[in-house]
């Protein structure tokens, strides 16, 4: 069994106290999901030094808003003074105790390209859960994950009272939109990707919804809201905004997945 510390969204914010929370629990790695802050040395230097205090390795990747041109440079200055940070937009992957952990860019590019050849491996190109845990870490969700419309909250309630469903169903969140003065955002492509690879767990954030409104984690393929404590193969969570003081704690055991979020966040689902 392997637990791991997530965040995203911090905003340049003040994350100590997430810090002081990870530090009691038995973690064997934190993932940190994007928009920092504005990449400055000093800035993500500040930012990250709670987690630098832990003794696990911290994976950072970017966000949206981590697009600047000093963003590589302050993380080279960042990772010589602090060993366990480690840039993924470099790395790319990275092993837990047996459990891959990949960027979410990497599954959406299906594994072809030539610096990948170490996932190829991994995942023959036919990836399915019996071939070992896999963790996806991303910024944006996949598309329909993460937010919901209307006929999305019919439907999720009616698949939890499963009435009418079946489980071979697929979740296509574009049979259930109808307009609400929106669309959903995120990634079509990332979504197609790991209802086809079925990860253990992808971790997101971007998307800053009240969890009472959208639920924080579905099951991949189903679309089904996850509760905290709940176990199932394949879970999309998003892990909230940082800036807020929310977190994950994901926790992967003998092939199933459940997960429980800081900060004390209230939940419909």
């Amino acid at each position: 069994m392997i637990k791991i510390g997530a965040l995203s969204d911090i905003h340049g914010d003040d994350i100590s106290k997430i810090a002081e929370d990870f530090e009691d629990e038995d973690l064997s790695a934190v993932l940190v999901n994007g928009d920092i802050c504005n990449s400055s040395v000093k800035k993500l230097e500040k930012i990250l030094k709670p987690l630098s205090a832990l003794s696990v390795p911290v994976l950072v990747r970017t966000g949206n808003m981590d697009s600047s041109s000093t963003y590589t440079e302050a993380m080279t200055k960042v990772m010589k003074n602090y060993h366990n940070i480690i840039d993924m937009e470099r790395k790319n992957q990275f092993d837990i105790n047996g459990v891959k952990v990949i960027l979410s860019e990497m599954l959406e590019e299906d594994f072809k390209l030539s610096h990948q050849s170490a996932i190829i491996d991994f995942l023959g190109g036919t990836y399915t859960p019996t071939l070992g845990p896999m963790i996806v870490q991303a910024h944006e969700p996949p598309y329909g994950y993460g937010d919901v419309t209307d006929k999305e909250i019919f439907y999720m309630c009616k698949r939890m009272l499963k009435v009418g469903s079946s489980d071979s169903e697929t979740y296509d969140p574009d049979n259930w939109l109808l307009t609400l003065g929106f669309n959903h955002v995120g990634k079509k492509e990332l979504t197609e990707k790991i209802h086809k690879y079925k990860p253990t767990a992808i971790f997101f954030g971007h998307i800053h919804e009240n969890n009472e409104i959208a639920p924080p984690a579905l099951e991949i393929g189903t679309g089904i809201p996850v509760k905290p404590g709940e176990t199932v193969k394949s879970l999309a969570l998003n892990t909230g905004p940082a800036q807020d003081g929310c977190y994950a704690i994901l926790t992967v055991d003998d092939g199933k997945v459940s997960y429980q979020l800081g900060n004390g966040s209230s939940y419909f689902w």
